[in-house]
C-alpha cells in the first residue's frame, strides 16, 4: 500500500505528476451531490488555497464516505491528485470529519512534517 503525503492544497500543483496519495487537512466549503452522474464534489480550503475533492459512485457509498460532513467542518481527507482537462482535483478515499482534539494532532503532525522536510534540504 502507497504512503500518503501529508501536504497543503498549495503544495498539490508540485505533486501532480506523479498521481500520489496524499492527505489533507482543511475545512469544507461547499458540498455538490451531482446524483445523476454519480458523483459528489467537495470543496475544500485551507490557508494556501482551495481544491475540489470529488467521490465517486452510487448514492449510498457517497454517503458512506462523507458520513455526516457538513460544510465549515474541518476533515481529513485521503485521496490521489487527479487531472481533467486543466483541472486538478482530488479523488477521496476517504473522509472524516474531526472533533477539535484530532485537529489540533493533524495540525501538529502537519508541522513537524514541514520541520522534517526543511532540515533534509538544507
Amino acid at each position: 500500500m502507497k504512503k500518503a503525503i501529508f501536504t497543503k492544497i498549495g503544495n498539490i500543483k508540485s505533486l501532480e505528476n506523479n498521481k500520489r496519495l496524499i492527505k489533507l487537512l482543511c475545512r469544507v466549503k461547499d458540498i455538490i451531490d451531482l446524483s445523476e452522474e454519480q458523483i459528489t464534489i467537495i470543496k475544500l480550503e485551507d490557508d494556501t488555497g482551495v481544491i475540489e475533492a470529488r467521490i465517486f459512485g452510487d448514492d449510498e457509498e457517497r454517503k458512506y464516505q462523507l458520513n455526516n460532513v457538513n460544510i465549515g467542518d474541518t476533515v481529513l481527507v485521503i485521496g490521489e491528485i487527479r487531472k481533467w482537462v486543466s483541472d486538478i482535483y482530488v479523488k477521496s478515499k476517504a473522509l472524516k470529519k474531526l472533533t477539535a482534539a484530532w485537529e489540533m494532532y493533524y495540525s501538529i503532525r502537519l508541522k513537524r512534517f514541514k520541520n522534517m522536510l526543511k532540515s533534509s534540504n538544507d
